[in-house]
């Protein structure tokens, strides 16, 4: 028996299927963001020696005259080529004591601090809103701000609170070489990675913070997992900032993140990033009216009515 279908009901059939694909949001493309040319990744790499190549948006931050640090990640702003705000573990920064910490940026294949692109600046500021454990992500705002090169690119901003399911996934951190003579500093800095697949994944809450966990087969390692280090993901092409791990959260083969995109949007206005709220929602409602609006009329195209 075949039953008679409406155009009415296949425009909403269309027009749903479209919103439900517009659920995944790509990544805010600005400025060249997430951009790097290398080898796939394999979804299951305990942590190894990273090419810094592949992270031009890796920061290190330090103390002055110390050898704490935590790994750090730019981010775009409204200012065209240049950052001036980074994302790092806000429990991570707290352990450091000196009064004058500072952002290394640009650290080359040799892991020197004062390496040929390398550049330093002061941290003079910090934004963060912490309720709870799960709540371990701050924005460090630095001076002079950077501008980006082949060697220093921003990360991509996510417009979804997770990776899509299947992306390959990266934690950078770096492990560090103290000075031969006993003394405090560090030496040079060696960058790790630590490669994983987002499936399956899970939401979580906790005192009103969001974060989602990543179940997968490598294990907990002291560099890529203990301090803090930022999560990016391949996402249409380009890498995107999604989360920070939260160490004491997470088990052995279950990775739990603190979530950056509703931090993200909650302080847009002080760390200016491109884009807030507003816009943001008003885009993603002209994206998805578009891409239904393509859907009707290629269902009524079908259906002969065009």
């Amino acid at each position: 028996m075949v039953f008679p279908v409406s155009t009415t009901f296949l425009i909403v059939i269309g027009s749903l299927s479209t919103f439900v694909n517009c659920r995944s949001y790509s990544p805010w493309d600005v400025v060249g963001c997430g951009r790097v040319s290398r080898p796939n990744v394999n979804s299951a790499v305990n942590e190894h020696d990273a090419d810094a190549a592949h992270h031009p948006w890796m920061a290190l931050l330090v103390e002055e005259g110390g050898d704490e640090h935590c790994p750090a990640i730019l981010l775009p702003s409204f200012r065209r080529n240049t950052s001036y705000f980074a994302v790092l573990s806000l429990s991570c920064y707290r352990k450091i004591n000196s009064t004058k910490k500072q952002l290394v940026i640009g650290i080359g294949p040799d892991g020197r601090l004062d390496g040929t692109y390398t550049r330093t600046v002061d941290v003079l500021g910090l934004f963060h809103t912490k309720r709870s454990p799960f709540e371990d992500l701050a924005f460090a705002y630095f001076d002079p701000e950077v501008s980006f090169n082949e060697h220093v690119k921003p990360v991509c901003l996510p417009r979804q609170s997770t990776p899509p399911r299947n992306s390959p996934c990266l934690l950078a951190g770096y492990s560090i070489e103290r000075a031969e003579d006993g003394s405090h500093g560090i030496s040079k800095v060696q960058l790790k990675e630590t490669a994983l697949m987002a499936h399956p994944m899970s939401m979580g809450n906790a005192n009103g913070t969001t974060f989602f966990k990543i179940h997968n087969i490598t294990s907990k390692t002291e560099v890529t997992h203990y301090k803090g280090t930022p999560l990016v993901c391949l996402h249409d092409g380009l890498w995107t900032l999604y989360g920070i791990i939260l160490p004491f959260q997470s088990e052995e083969h279950e990775f739990t993140f603190k979530d950056v995109y509703n931090k993200l949007y909650q302080i847009d206005k002080e760390i200016d990033v491109p884009h807030g709220p507003l816009y943001k929602l008003l885009h993603n409602f002209l994206e998805c009216a578009i891409k239904a609006s393509a859907s009707w009329k290629h269902v009524l195209i079908w259906a002969g009515m065009l």
